[in-house]
This record gives C-alpha cells, structure tokens and sequence, in this order.
C-alpha cells in the first residue's frame, strides 16, 4: 500500500508474506520504474523492515513500484504497487476572512482580519494587504513585505475618499486568493 506521497518521495508498505518458502525472510528487494517505461531500476536489496521510503524522486512523474522477499534461498515473487503520481500535497491557502476596518480616522485606518482556515498544509508565512478607492477598479498592495500580524493600520489617505481593503495570505507554496473586500470606509 502507499502511505505517503510528496513532490520527491514515496513511502510505501506491505504485508510480508503468509508462506516463507521454508526459510525465514531475510529481507526484501524493492524496485522502482517511471510508469511510462519500462525496465525496473533497483533501489535496494537489503530492506529489512515491511515499509520503505522512496527518495529522489521527481516532482509530477507518475511511478510504479514493487517488493520481493528473500531468504537464503532466493527471491520470492514480486507484489506491485498502483501508478503513482509524486506531487506535493501541500497547496496555498484558503484566502482569509472579510476584513473589517477600525479607528477610522482622516489619515488612517486599522484592518484587522482572521488567519484563513485553511492554511495548505504549511505554514501562513504572511499577508499582502490590498486598498483601493471605491470609485477606482484597482487593488494596489499597500506592504513593501508582507506583514505577519493580523492586522495593520494604513495611513496615507485622502480625507474624504472611501476605500476598500482585501487580504491575501501566503505560505511555501504561493498565494490565496484575495479575501472578500471590506465594507467600504470614508477617511475622516
């Protein structure tokens, strides 16, 4: 069976066998091959334990794998494992909630969010918060480097204008998609 899959390795496992040929199981062989070629690479010959982890592998190739057991007599048949495809389970974030907009002021504004609920698999790393003018169609980040609170006072405003405010969450993998916009608010 395949217990975990990543971007460059495979953990697999198996049931040793029921009949030992008369001997005791020594170890087992295990082999690896790209699934769309063919020729069996070997990757060891001295696996004592019924589970192995293949490494070194490349990120979106799919792979077959398979096992024999050995005793002093030889190599039994081999058991072959399903196609699988190396590919990180890890992905962004789920973008974070709606922010809100507090102490409103004609300067500045505080936004406060939450953390997205789903974070990928790896860590929220930080935030790219967004502001526009109501009447503009463009977001502009308004962080030179994401910040990796949830919440962050924006200054600079035009006292009378409205704006909106989005967040974007990041992790290893990449970026969320942007948060709803916040309800609009007037600098004053």
């Amino acid at each position: 069976t395949v217990d975990a899959v990543d971007a460059t390795s495979v953990t697999v496992s198996w049931e040793p066998p029921e009949k030992d040929g008369g001997a005791n199981v020594s170890g087992y062989v295990v082999e690896q091959r790209d699934a769309h070629h063919p020729g069996w690479l070997p990757v060891s010959e001295s696996v004592t334990r019924p589970t192995f982890k293949f490494t070194r592998l490349s990120e979106g190739t799919e792979y077959v794998f398979r096992v024999a057991a050995t005793n002093r007599f030889g190599i039994g048949g081999f058991l072959q494992s399903e196609v699988v495809e190396c590919k990180s389970l890890k992905t962004v974030p789920s973008a974070p909630n709606r922010p809100d907009v507090l102490d409103v002021t004609h300067e500045g504004m505080t936004i406060t969010w939450q953390s997205p609920e789903e974070d990928g698999g790896s860590q929220v790393s930080g935030y790219i918060i967004e502001r526009k003018e109501v009447r503009s169609e463009r977001w502009m980040s308004i962080v030179k480097n994401p910040v990796t609170m949830t919440r962050y006072r924006s200054s600079g405003l035009c006292e009378g204008n409205e704006y909106e405010f989005r967040v974007i969450a990041l992790n290893s993998r990449g970026s969320s998609k942007p948060s709803m916009a916040s309800k609009p608010a007037i600098a004053m």
